[in-house]
């Protein structure tokens, strides 16, 4: 190619980018010189009414004398008002971020003719209506035009956020008092015909430190596994409702959300603390306030139908409201027995913790030591002996130290075979803890935990445990060979 069609091909390409900056640019300009166009602002307090059209319904709030808002249609309606004073704060500062037409003339291009949302704010009387169009992808704004003016606009996408509502999204929702897990004193659970009661034990001196118990028909308590005991309470207490179903529900309509016959209750008694005014208050000093602590007593009811995610209807005892709860929550409830619940840790402690151990294999008892020291880095190093002899216990360790069953049983099992290994572990706080562990099927090994063989763990990792051992029980020998 000869130089001067180089030089001419280079020339267009200039020219092309030259003008695509001038069009970004200018675009940018504009934004820039357009970005704070006002199109109203409203005194809060003088908004009397806010009606919106959205999806095919129209819905219409209004102010009282107490500056508190209400559905137009149902006084009683339970409205948020927070949702209430966002929609207030939406349409009394509404921001352009700019013009895009003077007088467009075929409104369909932008959605104007047919509006996703329609508003309309009446002041002094005066109602101004506020179109909000289709959403252009491309520059990531909606099209607005509003009463009194023929321009179109874009705007941000604040105005459609907050009024793309239907009138259950408006309820204003029932939860607990704010309570903390701690707060929890007792459960009754109440699934497939039985009920379940629980306990719930704070630490005195740590209150993050919560243990459950399950009571049996019996009366014997059982420790429940802390994961499952914890998703229930705090399921309830830190209930989430996927959305509103209805509001105001009677007792005879309860049945249409299967509510009158539900598929699971969960009755939860806690206690909370609220500040109120001080029997010695004067009403001269706001601090002469005091605390008080209540005790609640609430029940969560799911409904027995579903949809076909598994949702279902819920409601509080007592509560004016239905609504949908997620099928994950729902899963925390459904438990088979009572045996479900039982604690099924076995082991549980880190290494930092550890003093000494004894492992039993093979009728014989191996006692084990340990020494904290420090490497050339600064890192924690723990050197294990047994007999004088160093041996190397990372895996036995890193098998044990969060060991747990798959099956707990309340009952003891009592056909299980001959003892594959014992483990107590020395703890820096003075406590102990022992697991025995036999042979039992092809898939499990039964476990012994403070003298009662009440679990079943998996066969292939006690297989793991024993060999893990095993090879430091070899390799003790093989040097005791070399010594001699």
């Amino acid at each position: 190619m000869s130089r001067s069609k180089k030089l001419i091909i280079l020339a267009a390409v200039l020219v092309v980018c030259l003008a695509g900056y001038l069009i970004i640019a200018q675009f940018l300009s504009d934004d820039e010189d357009s970005s704070s166009i006002e199109i109203s602002s409203l005194e809060s307090s003088s908004i009397e009414s806010i009606k919106w059209v959205y999806s095919g319904s129209e819905i219409e709030i209004l102010r009282d004398d107490d500056d508190a808002w209400y559905y137009a249609d149902d006084a009683e309606f339970p409205l948020d008002q927070d949702i209430a004073e966002d929609m207030e704060s939406a349409v009394s500062s509404i921001t352009a971020v700019k013009m895009v037409a003077e007088d467009p003339e075929d409104l369909s291009l932008y959605g104007i003719d047919d509006p996703t949302v329609s508003i309309y704010v009446t002041v002094d009387g005066e109602t101004i209506e506020y179109d909000i169009g289709s959403y252009n992808e491309s520059s990531g704004y909606y099209y607005m035009m509003y009463t009194g003016d023929s321009a179109l606009y874009y705007v941000d996408s604040t105005l459609y956020s907050t009024f793309c509502a239907e009138l259950l999204d408006l309820v204003e929702y029932e939860y607990l008092p704010e309570i903390d897990s701690e707060d929890a004193e007792s459960a009754v659970l109440t699934y497939n015909g039985s009920a379940y009661n629980l306990e719930v034990v704070v630490d005195e001196d740590d209150n993050t430190d919560i243990e459950y118990y399950i009571t049996d028909e019996d009366g014997n308590e059982y420790l429940c596994d802390s994961t499952a005991a914890s998703n229930m309470f705090n399921g309830f207490i830190n209930v989430s409702w996927a959305s509103c179903a209805d509001y105001n529900v009677s007792e005879d309509s309860l049945s249409e959300y299967g509510l009158n016959d539900p598929y699971i209750q969960f009755a939860l008694t806690y206690t909370y603390t609220v500040t109120v005014e001080s029997e010695t208050a004067t009403g001269d000093d706001d601090d002469e306030t005091e605390e008080q602590t209540l005790t609640g007593y609430d029940t969560l009811l799911i409904g027995n139908t579903a949809n076909d995610d598994g949702d279902r209807y819920a409601m509080i005892s007592g509560g004016n409201n239905v609504y949908v709860i997620s099928a994950d929550y729902i899963e925390y409830y459904e438990i088979s027995s009572y045996e479900d619940l039982l604690s099924k840790t076995l082991l549980s402690y880190s290494e930092d913790e550890i003093v000494s151990l004894t492992v039993t294999y093979k009728d014989t008892d191996y006692e084990i030591t340990v020494e904290e020291s420090e490497d050339e880095d600064g890192y924690t190093v723990y050197t294990y002996s047994c007999n004088g002899t160093e041996i190397d216990m990372d895996d036995f360790i890193s098998l044990t130290e969060d060991l747990s069953a798959d099956i707990a049983k309340s009952d003891d099992i009592t056909d299980y075979g001959d003892l594959l290994i014992a483990v107590t572990v020395y703890l820096d706080d003075e406590t102990e803890q022992t697991v025995e562990i036999y042979n039992y099927d092809d898939d499990y090994c039964a476990v012994s935990v403070g003298g009662s063989v009440k679990y079943l763990a998996d066969e292939s990792l006690c297989d793991d445990i024993y060999d893990a051992f095993k090879a430091v029980v070899k390799t003790m020998a093989e040097e005791d060979s070399t010594a001699e």
